[in-house]
């Protein structure tokens, strides 16, 4: 496990200087994985088939790269790709967020980290389309409540603007991107307002981060979004809470909001399909094999369903993160327990099982929490 060493900005200004960062090879291996089972909800009368049969002859996925890196003590992690490589953030122990820039390779070019008086936590971070910034979100927190955060930066990791979004009891920004204007649909939850205990929040903001609108969400149940995509109508669409999704208008009127699977389900991931509709993936503990097992439910763009399938094995599975591929498949990955041991499944257009595989280092455990596919092919 290499160490990364981070420069730092503690009066979050935006300067800094790049500083020497070195990571080990982590090596690795991808190899078949126990039998997923896969189960089609739409047809109870269709048996559970054995997902190996659909390749009985597939190598092992070749691993082009992979690494580790430890900064301080960090509590949680978040990737994403650049045009020339990786970002990845974390959270760490010592309250502040940090960021790291990879090359194509996954070798550090930078490392930078932002804190202050409060307690700044990095949550996600994404590239700006055509261009080498990108922003980051999360929260600030001080006596155990919390803030929205969002800042722009440049190449280099340094500051453009940094905005926090305060009201009285605290929100949560879980997702955020760039919308078309330039400006940020943030989504995510609010103890301020709203019906209930916990409701869920949209934010609308410019390209300097000024509020153009706000909305909550929800009922007397505890509600929040975990994702927000842009509709092809020039609004937005966000799911969280037990499989609930809502679009909206670019004003934030709802279009149409549903609930999909059992109370016991819980949503993790989503994502819009290249020709249209989304797939949506989490977790249930009302069908499969028993225990947990990923859960994946394809909807049109007026919310109907397309299908929904589950699968899993005699283990429980986590996490369940899901991502369209360009020929119009799916990759969905997560973790089993108790083995810890990454999962990756390659679906096809209706939720056939392409190929499954389990990842990772022995006597490490794995938790694999998102995926994405390479636009030169292949997953990161």
């Amino acid at each position: 496990q290499g160490v990364c060493a981070c420069g730092s900005n503690p009066s979050l200004s935006g300067d800094g200087s790049e500083i020497d960062a070195v990571v080990e090879d982590a090596g690795g291996e991808v190899t078949d994985s126990d039998d997923l089972h896969v189960h089609d909800e739409g047809d109870e009368d269709t048996p559970d088939h054995d997902a190996a049969d659909v390749e009985e002859e597939e190598e092992a996925l070749p691993v082009y790269w992979s690494g580790s890196y430890a900064y301080c003590s960090s509590t949680q992690n978040y990737a994403a790709t650049s045009r020339d490589g990786y970002f990845f953030s974390t959270i760490c122990s010592l309250h502040n967020g940090v960021v790291v820039k990879l090359d194509g390779m996954g070798q550090p070019s930078w490392c930078m980290s932002y804190e202050g008086i409060l307690d700044y936590h990095i949550r996600g971070l994404r590239q700006f389309v055509g261009e080498a910034g990108f922003h980051a979100f999360g929260e600030v927190s001080s006596d155990y409540m919390s803030d929205v955060w969002i800042m722009e930066a440049d190449a280099s990791g340094a500051i453009l603007w940094q905005k926090m979004y305060r009201h009285v009891y605290g929100e949560e920004a879980i997702s955020v991107i760039r919308t078309i204007d330039g400006g940020y649909i943030v989504a995510g939850y609010t103890f301020s307002f709203g019906e209930g205990y916990q409701d869920a929040l949209l934010l609308r903001l410019d390209g300097q981060g000024e509020i153009l609108w706000q909305f909550c969400y929800g009922s007397e149940r505890r509600e929040g979004f975990a994702e927000v995509l842009p509709t092809p109508g020039g609004g937005f669409i966000a799911a969280g809470s037990d499989f609930w999704i809502v679009a909206v208008d670019d004003s934030g009127g709802i279009e149409w909001q549903k609930s999909y699977g059992e109370a016991t389900d819980s949503f993790v991931s989503f994502d819009a399909c290249p020709g249209g509709g989304y797939i949506a993936a989490g977790l249930t503990e009302s069908s499969g094999m028993g225990g947990t097992d990923f859960l994946v439910i394809r909807i049109d763009e007026s919310g109907g369903v397309v299908w929904q399938k589950s699968y899993g094995t005699e283990e429980d599975e986590e996490r369940g993160a899901v991502a369209a591929t360009a020929d119009g498949g799916f990759i969905l990955a997560g973790y089993s327990w108790p083995t810890l041991r990454g999962l990756l499944l390659r679906l096809d257009a209706v939720g056939g099982i392409v190929w499954q595989r389990s990842c990772g280092l022995e006597s490490i455990y794995h938790h694999i929490d998102g995926v994405e596919e390479l636009a030169g092919g292949g997953f990161f």
